[in-house]
């Protein structure tokens, strides 16, 4: 089949266009996620006129690949008109009617890309990619009929996600703002049906101030388990050469920040056995704890057994003391994440506080009536926020098995056949 491949660079041109007069002042970034991003440069005294202008519907990558995650940072520019680094490179189709742009970044977001890249990487202290290397990548590239249609397949598939996505967010925003009038402002429903606190609901003093009668002061601790802190294991028990390309899966740093359950990493039985005191169950929060601080992911029926990294904590509640959700939505309130944060140090990469500092951080404990009625509350919106995040998994996989099949696709054995030489650099002027 990869003799009917096409060599990328007999269907692409570079462009090198500078920001000349400082005409564009947006300045961006791609993540290894392959997304453009707020760039965390500072510009303050730099001369922006020598960064690189990305148009609408030109690529930009970064040539460098060292330390990136085994990633290539490349996107297709949809938005407006920005700038990147001068070290980045610009290119863009030739002819949409023969290279359809859309269809083109669905090749570099295959992994087999990246994998590619990082082989054809050089350098001695850092490895680079560069534009001589992004001409010889060889790919199927059908009808422009079929690329059409094989890119709005893709886009279906997407916009699904997104919209999950989105009705995700609105769920937990509508949770947050429940917990907020419940457990901020007291304005619960009492036996009547009406706002507790300015209701005249009766308030006793505590260390955090007046909180309804019933309530009591707890702290994080008291709330979970026996041994329901679970801080994932030293570097020295879970090294890379215990990685495998199969087996039981490792929870990494990206699980809780991003939400998805895409493995890069997996041990054998012989050292899950040795690590299943790390291994998570359902029910467990697992929440980022180097770095990226107090992102929050829950285990679901639905998701693998594995276990965490060194970068991972478990918080397993034990639900005779408090709801999983109640508990939850606390942590994932400001007000809780900023406690569970708090203390956070470090000289190299920030890590969280300490297990005796986190246990004995405060947590409001409701009376059992109101526990139960909001634990009703947000046990509803949970299920359906879960029954949208296996949706979003399974169209992920469908995702990813459009993309795995780009590579078996029949080439068009009538399409024109570019010179096979060289691209010249092309520069283009804007007045």
């Amino acid at each position: 089949m990869k003799s009917n491949f096409k060599r990328l660079g007999d269907y692409i041109e570079p462009v090198d266009e500078f920001n000349t007069g400082w005409k564009i002042e947006l300045l961006l970034g791609i993540s290894n996620n392959k997304h453009f991003q707020k760039s965390q440069t500072n510009t303050i005294g730099v001369d922006l006129s020598k960064y690189r202008v990305v148009r609408t519907n030109q690529f930009a990558f970064n040539r460098a690949t060292t330390r990136n995650g085994e990633k290539i940072s490349i996107s297709l520019r949809n938005g407006p008109d920005c700038i990147v680094s001068p070290s980045y490179r610009i290119f863009r189709s030739k002819d949409e009617n023969e290279l359809n742009s859309e269809y083109l970044m669905m090749w570099f977001r295959r992994p087999e890309f990246d994998r590619y890249a990082r082989f054809r990487s050089h350098g001695s202290a850092h490895e680079f990619f560069d534009i001589d290397e992004m001409y010889e990548v060889r790919l199927p590239i059908p009808t422009i009929e079929e690329q059409r249609r094989i890119v709005a397949e893709y886009h279906t598939i997407q916009n699904r996600i997104t919209l999950n996505n989105q009705l995700i967010q609105t769920l937990e925003t509508t949770a947050q703002a429940i917990y907020k009038q419940w457990f901020v402002e007291f304005e619960f429903p009492n036996e009547a049906g009406q706002p507790y606190k300015s209701s005249g609901g009766e308030m006793v003093e505590s260390e955090l101030g007046e909180i309804p009668k019933g309530w009591r002061l707890g702290s994080i601790g008291a709330v979970l388990e026996t041994k329901g802190y679970i801080r994932g294991p030293f570097g020295s028990a879970l090294k890379v050469e215990d990685m495998r390309p199969s087996g039981i899966p490792v929870y990494e740093q990206q699980h809780a920040i991003d939400g998805h359950r895409n493995f890069r990493y997996y041990v054998d039985s012989d050292k899950f056995s040795q690590l299943k005191r790390f291994a998570v169950k359902p029910n467990d929060l697992v929440i980022s704890c180097s770095g990226t601080l107090g992102r929050i992911t829950r285990i679901n029926e639905a998701d693998k057994v594995g276990i965490i990294n060194q970068a991972l904590l478990i918080l397993r509640v034990d639900p005779s003391k408090c709801s999983l959700s109640i508990f939850e939505l606390f942590l994932r309130s400001k007000k809780g994440n900023d406690l569970l944060i708090a203390e956070s140090g470090g000289s190299a990469q920030v890590n969280i506080a300490k297990r005796e500092d986190i246990v004995k951080k405060p947590f409001l404990i409701a009376a059992a009536r109101e526990q139960k009625m909001l634990a009703t509350v947000l046990d509803k919106t949970s299920t359906h926020s879960d029954s949208l995040k296996r949706e979003i998994i399974a169209l992920q996989k469908a995702k990813n098995l459009l993309l795995s099949k780009l590579a078996t696709i029949e080439t068009a054995l009538a399409a024109p056949k570019p010179a096979a030489t060289k691209p010249a650099q092309l520069t283009l002027s804007f007045s």
